[in-house]
């Protein structure tokens, strides 16, 4: 059933009768049908309609209905006041969650984790599918993801709602996230930019499986909690990458020794508590001073980046590739037996020889062999400096030299 929009508009009380397309029209005789509107701040917001099968409504009837009506009309005005207000509290709470996220921590994957998990739970929210933050960095938008291997993803080139963002300071949706389609109401992705006041830091964008109708007032209230907490999610960035200097080698982005200290630790004591063992390889290109005094210090630092590479590319994901010192290089490898640690020397050593204009000689020493971190590293060095002093380009294990 539905009222024809001239008898809504209007604030009185009409008797009308049922037309063969089911609107109601306004008739001059008495009929079965009364339409009492309901209205609030000068507006009708709902109409009643009371229908009569045994026979016709007069006038009598009508002020009877009417006074029946002011009662629902009470009890609806509340229920609308209540649920206002109930809407304002969550919306509040949202706001307050969100603003809690970028102050509950510095690490900047953290609080992409955070940032995801609180969208996703709110339900003031169209609850979104997927949220994911991307920052700058030199230039260029990288996805700040966790569960990545390699932590930082480049934007898709088909993400152009997030630039279309950026460039015009405003919150887009659309559809697709390769182009900008805004032919209806309905959307997919929603890109958020982030500014400070030195310029562009980054974007929020969110994802749903489904098409949603576009809720404009919280995605502007996500925006707006969102650009209060940039001044906090730059200086979030800028921790980040004071923390990225003083944990990574700046040359070959590997481990530094004052993460690999950190590392080792965590790895001895799982192997006291849960027995896990771990394995280590060091590893020392051979004859690199010769080499980079015939290619001089712009060669040499290109073959340290090289070799960093290709002995990444030759273990597993949770396996931790350092810089020792130079031209040596410690490997913590997790969950792994010696055996399995010269296996994964091996091929270290047979990559660095077919892809490189040198060699590599490496020692590996496992957990099994002492519980003391200092000396499961002494004994992997002692690998090592057997290998060297026996023709390099090898791999030795502590057990087999002992």
């Amino acid at each position: 059933m539905f009222f024809s929009k001239q008898i809504l508009d209007e604030t009185r009380s009409r008797f009308v009768e049922k037309s063969d397309n089911s609107i109601f029209t306004a008739t001059n005789c008495i009929n079965n049908l009364l339409i009492i509107p309901i209205e609030n701040e000068d507006k009708n917001i709902a109409a009643i309609g009371i229908i009569n099968k045994e026979g016709g409504c007069d006038f009598t009837d009508q002020q009877i209905f009417e006074t029946i009506a002011s009662v629902f009309k009470d009890v609806i005005l509340h229920k609308i006041s209540e649920t206002k207000r109930l809407e304002a509290i969550d919306k509040l709470n949202a706001l307050h969650k969100l603003a809690s996220v970028a102050t509950s921590t510095l690490e900047i994957f953290d609080f992409s984790d955070k940032l995801s998990s609180t969208l996703k739970s709110l339900n003031v929210f169209s609850h979104p599918d997927k949220v994911f933050l991307y920052m700058f960095e030199d230039g260029v938008l990288f996805r700040i993801d966790s569960s990545s291997d390699s932590s930082l993803s480049k934007l898709p080139e088909d993400d152009f709602i997030c630039i279309e963002s950026l460039r015009s300071r405003k919150v887009v949706f659309s559809r697709e996230s390769s182009r900008i389609d805004e032919s209806n109401d309905l959307y997919r992705f929603a890109a958020i930019p982030l500014f400070s006041h030195g310029g562009e830091i980054g974007c929020i964008l969110i994802e749903h499986e489904e098409c949603e109708k576009i809720p404009s007032s919280d995605i502007i209230e996500i925006y707006t909690a969102a650009s209060s907490q940039i001044a906090l999610l730059s200086n979030i960035h800028l921790y980040e990458k004071t923390r990225i200097l003083s944990l990574y080698d700046p040359l070959t982005g590997l481990a530094n020794r004052r993460q690999m200290d950190s590392i080792l630790e965590k790895s001895a004591h799982e192997y006291k508590t849960f027995k896990k063992s771990y394995s280590l390889i060091m590893g020392d290109i051979d004859h690199f001073k010769e080499y980079n005094d015939t290619k001089g210090h712009e060669g040499g630092d290109k073959l340290l980046m090289d070799i960093a590479g290709i002995i990444k590319a030759e273990l597993r994901s949770v396996d931790t590739v350092t810089r020792y010192g130079g031209e040596e290089f410690l490997v913590i490898l997790p969950d792994i037996s010696e055996k399995g640690a010269l296996n994964a020397a091996e091929r270290i050593r047979s990559a660095v020889q077919e892809k490189t204009e040198v060699t590599i000689s490496l020692g590996v020493a496992s957990s099994s062999e002492v519980d003391n971190i200092d000396d499961l590293v002494g004994m992997a060095d002692k690998a090592l400096y057997f290998v060297k002093n026996n023709g390099r380009n090898a791999v030795k294990g502590y057990a087999d030299i002992k």
